[in-house]
């Protein structure tokens, strides 16, 4: 069937919208260890309001359609409100969004307008990361936009999913305006992740080690100097200076321009600059800090996001489904164990429970005395997540009643076996019993929560999104079928 230039053109930019979003998608995910959904909107002609399409093949622009709707009407749209000369204000000009996704708009005269949507992450993780990561994105999807053929559109997914690297070290020279160069940025991250790595005798690496920008001019700021610097390249000697560091004291790295970057010495803290690079190596869970905030975690080699407490949609859920009676005590210490949880990768299930929780009849390791839960008593109950079988919480006391439990129930229609036997005997269990709630916590990072033999929520570790095109993807069409 013959098809005109425009429509050709068309189907080239919905492959390239395709596979854009699903690397950044992708991307995230794997950066915060959770699904994160993204959708886009862009428009090829300023002429027309009908130009704008939408690909949004994770319904994540469900809730809030009638706003974008109104922002691209033809009488309010972005065409009739820019001309030749001047652009989109995106930070006065956006539609009005649902305050749980993330907005990045761009124009230019390649590509006339995109706009991309993201999941909201939590406040542990900087937004700058996100923003960077979609700034790639958008740039990608400029330059994708000018060629003539589609031989380049699946190596922009790949960049895109697989450039958290790079998004750290733009980060990074972005906040400290660009006082380090690029090459010496790299060094000091590659340095960081063979350091992470580094094992001896079994044991991951301790210690904490930060970046001055310049050499010290006060030599008796240095606790213990060092005759001959080291270069962070000798990650195993590194690894083995970073003993004697402390919470009082750093290790300290100089970088300087003709050597690179050297480790000098001993500082105490209080005399460390705020524009400095700093990680803390802590059995494995490293820690990038950068002018005092935390940016990132190294795990394993590769950098990952901090989620030091769960999604937004998560609280939701579980304020939702108890009908806002769960305390808000209780509801931090979930928020500070389930991350945890994950991050260490160790599967627990927990039974929040409402109702008469001395008639429970749960066999475990019943306590004598509940343990209240409390910061004192976190690694205790940690601890005790980590052995087989579930923890019974009294929503009421907020304590901890019993641990190892097992739980039996009756067979239910929705049973996933590919689950295992921890999500399936949960989802018994809530079935069975009443004025409960059972959080999973998946040794490979999901999370459910059940009640009454279904399951309310999950927090999937990717997405299966792999609608390459679709009819109908105009701006008109995709409301028509709200």
């Amino acid at each position: 069937m013959y098809k005109t230039p425009e429509q050709n053109n068309n189907r080239k930019m919905q492959l390239y919208a395709h596979t854009l979003k699903k690397g950044l998608q992708n991307g995230l995910s794997n950066f915060f260890g959770r699904a994160v959904r993204v959708a886009l909107i862009y428009s090829i002609n300023k002429q027309s309001s009908d130009s704008f399409f939408v690909y949004d093949t994770t319904k994540l622009l469900d809730n809030c359609k009638a706003n974008i709707w109104s922002y691209f009407h033809p009488d309010l749209s972005i065409a009739s409100q820019t001309n030749d000369k001047r652009t989109i204000d995106s930070s006065t000009l956006q539609p009005i969004i649902n305050n749980d996704l993330l907005y990045y708009c761009d124009q230019n005269e390649q590509l006339y307008y995109q706009a991309w949507f993201i999941e909201k992450i939590s406040e542990s993780s900087p937004q700058s990361i996100v923003k960077q990561w979609t700034n790639f994105a958008q740039a990608l999807f400029r330059n994708l936009s000018q060629e003539n053929t589609l031989q380049f559109y699946g190596v922009g997914e790949r960049v895109i999913e697989h450039s958290a690297y790079d998004v750290i070290r733009e980060v990074i020279i972005t906040e400290l305006a660009r006082t380090y160069p690029q090459h010496l940025v790299e060094k000091i991250l590659n340095s960081l992740l063979e350091i992470a790595s580094v094992k001896e005798e079994g044991k991951a690496c301790n210690g904490i080690l930060a970046f001055e920008l310049t050499k010290p001019q006060c030599q008796d700021q240095l606790n213990i100097l060092l005759t001959t610097p080291i270069n962070i390249k000798n990650y195993k000697h590194i690894r083995k200076l970073l003993t004697l560091s402390s919470d009082n004291n750093y290790l300290v790295a100089v970088t300087i321009q003709t050597s690179g970057v050297e480790v000098i010495g001993l500082f105490n803290k209080i005399n460390i600059k705020d524009d400095f690079l700093r990680i803390e190596f802590k059995d494995g869970n490293s820690t990038l800090y950068l002018k005092g905030m935390a940016l990132c975690r190294i795990i394993n080699g590769h950098f990952k996001a901090i989620e030091d407490s769960l999604p937004i949609e998560f609280n939701k859920y579980l304020s939702k489904f108890v009908n806002n009676a769960i305390n808000p005590e209780l509801q931090n210490f979930l928020n500070k164990l389930i991350p945890k949880a994950r991050i260490e990768k160790f599967g627990c299930t927990l039974i929040i429970d409402f109702g008469d929780v001395q008639n429970r009849g749960l066999s475990g390791h019943i306590l004598e005395q509940p343990i209240s839960i409390n910061n004192e008593n976190f690694d205790t109950i940690k601890n005790m997540c980590k052995i087989d079988g579930a923890i019974h919480i009294d929503s009421k006391e907020y304590s901890i009643l019993a641990f190892s439990c097992l739980l039996d129930g009756y067979k239910v229609d929705n049973e996933n076996l590919a689950r295992g036997a921890r999500y399936n005997s949960a989802l018994r269990y809530s079935k069975k019993a009443e004025d409960i709630l059972v959080v999973v916590v998946s040794e490979d990072g999901p999370v459910s929560i059940f009640r009454d033999g279904d399951e309310l929520f999950k927090l999937e570790k990717y997405i299966e999104d792999c609608q390459a095109s679709c009819n109908d993807l105009t701006l008109k069409n995709w409301y028509k079928n709200s």
